[in-house]
Order: C-alpha cells, then sequence, then structure tokens
C-alpha cells in the first residue's frame, strides 16, 4: 500500500477504513432532503456540492450551518437529456467547456476531446470560490462523473488541490485508475509525488453503489438496496475507501431529471438505516470523513 494515510490517522495497515460519500449534493431540489435526512441520522460522513447547479447554494447554506464535512463536486459535464448547468467562469466558447446547447458538455469523451486546459482550470478555481463566497471551507474536492481523470484535466485537478491545501479524490492505486487511457495513466506517479511531497493524504481504493437505469432494478426498494450495499461493503479491502453513493428523496422533479431515479432514491433510505450502521459495526468497517484527512493537511 503506497499511502501511509491509515498509520498517520491511528489505524492499522490492515484496517478497513471508510469515507461514505454522498455525491451530487445540490444537483436539483430532491437532494436537499436527502442531504438533511442524512446529516441527521449521522452514518454518512461526507458530501460533494456541485457548485454549477439549482440547488448549490441551499446546500451551501445547510452545511454553513450545520458544518457539515462539504467537499467541491467539480463539475465540468451536464449529462441530463433537459435539466442541464453551465460553467461559472466564463461562456466564451473556445473554453470547450460548453456544447451545441450552450451548457456543459453531456459525457466525459466530449469534454476532454475539446476542453482548454487553462480554461478548465479557470473553471476549477471558480467552483472553489464559489465555496469561499457563501463562507464554507470545503474539506476536499473530487470530480463529477471522474471526468477530471483525464490527461487534459488531471494536472489542473491536483493543481487546485494543492493550491487550496485541499485533499482530493484521486486514483493512486491501479484499481481505481481502471477506465482511464495510458497517456492518463503514465501521469499518475509524478502528480502523486506531488502530492506526497505536500504531505497530502492518499486515499487507496475507489468504490460505491451503482447507477442502474433499468425500470425493473427494484433499486427503489429498501430491501433490494441494503443486500447491494452489504454485498459490495463486505468485500472491501484494507485500507482507506473512498464510497460514494447519490442519495435523494423521491420527487417527480427526480424521476423527470434521473432514468437511475430508483438507485437515488434506494441510496438516500440504506444510508439513513440502523440496519447498515449495525452491519459496518458487525464488519469492524471503520467510518470516517475528509475532515480528518483535511487535518492532516492543515497540521503539516
Amino acid at each position: 500500500m503506497k499511502s501511509t494515510t491509515l498509520e498517520r490517522l491511528g489505524f492499522a495497515s490492515s484496517d478497513r477504513v471508510l469515507i461514505l460519500h454522498a455525491d451530487d449534493i445540490g444537483m436539483c431540489h430532491a437532494t436537499i432532503p436527502a442531504f438533511e435526512n442524512l446529516l441527521e441520522f449521522g452514518l454518512t460522513s461526507s458530501y460533494a456540492i456541485m457548485t454549477p447547479c439549482a440547488w448549490a447554494s441551499a446546500a451551501l447554506e445547510i452545511a454553513r450551518k450545520t458544518h457539515a464535512d462539504v467537499g467541491v463536486h467539480i463539475t465540468l459535464t451536464s449529462e441530463w437529456t433537459h435539466y442541464r448547468w453551465a460553467a461559472l467562469s466564463t461562456r466564451e466558447r473556445s473554453s470547450g467547456l460548453f456544447d451545441s446547447e450552450g451548457f456543459f458538455p453531456r459525457s466525459c469523451d466530449e469534454l476532454q476531446a475539446n476542453v482548454n486546459s487553462a480554461a478548465a482550470l479557470l473553471e476549477m478555481r471558480t467552483q472553489f470560490k464559489f465555496f469561499a463566497d457563501h463562507n464554507v471551507e470545503p474539506t476536499h474536492m473530487d470530480s463529477h462523473m471522474l471526468s477530471s481523470f483525464d490527461s487534459h484535466l488531471l494536472g489542473q485537478y491536483v493543481a487546485t488541490a494543492l493550491e487550496h491545501d485541499t485533499p482530493a479524490l484521486f486514483p493512486s492505486s491501479p484499481e481505481s485508475g481502471f477506465w482511464m487511457n495510458d497517456k492518463t495513466q503514465t501521469m499518475i506517479p509524478t502528480l502523486e509525488a506531488s502530492l506526497l511531497a505536500r504531505a497530502f493524504p492518499l486515499i487507496d481504493h475507489i468504490n460505491g453503489m451503482p447507477l442502474s437505469n433499468d425500470p425493473n432494478s427494484g433499486d427503489d426498494q429498501f430491501e433490494n438496496r441494503l443486500e447491494t450495499a452489504k454485498s459490495i461493503l463486505q468485500d472491501l479491502k484494507p485500507g482507506l475507501t473512498h464510497f460514494a453513493f447519490h442519495p435523494s428523496v423521491d420527487t417527480p422533479e427526480l424521476r423527470a431529471i434521473c432514468p437511475d431515479w430508483r438507485a437515488r432514491v434506494g441510496d438516500e433510505l440504506v444510508f439513513r438505516s440502523p440496519d447498515l450502521r449495525d452491519f459496518l459495526t458487525a464488519q469492524k468497517i471503520h467510518v470516517i470523513g475528509y475532515r480528518a484527512l483535511k487535518n492532516l493537511i492543515d497540521q503539516t
């Protein structure tokens, strides 16, 4: 294991340590009551807010009042058919941050084929500034749809983390970067070294709940989704795992936006359930938030 993060946090190298990370907060209104419900229950240890989206300011208001562990969900894509969002930093088409409809590209491939790296860096900085403008200090940063894990963007992503002294989700282990092309993977050792030189804690594994568009999935049924969570979590490897899920409450708007709405509704139910909490305890899985990693940087 390359990372010494577990030892710095006081865990043994054989421990299974989990960051339960709720993605896409602020994407639409259905994520806001989900955010509140999960905060009240207290099992979820980390959240990521999509600053270009319509309900980001409401999410940041909640985060400010509750001191929630929240990160900048660096957003450079806008994937839905009719519900879209765009860059905060520019309206210039030459930035490569816009599709023909004037929004972020829908796919990572489209973004990565056309993006201007300098414009992307400015957008990442602007999304951090959105947090600052709402008087919230992020505990971490990660990447919506993992779109920043590309040769045109990964250097800018790491530079943004270093500039803001903010832990970043980073593909530091081979299995966590399997979706990247060869050119991007060759960048990992150099960028990892730059993070380690600044004593940045690294994540050992990336995992999470699957999203399905299948109308027959039954993902919105608590028992089905709980069993899915248990089957994945029981197989966690030793080390520190970033485990992402996408909670929302069931609303007509959510159903209209997201073909995978069932999984999102199921996630909100499962990750505020005593059943899952008891399961993690029985499995001797430790849950921490990114704030613990941010504290490691602040102490250096």
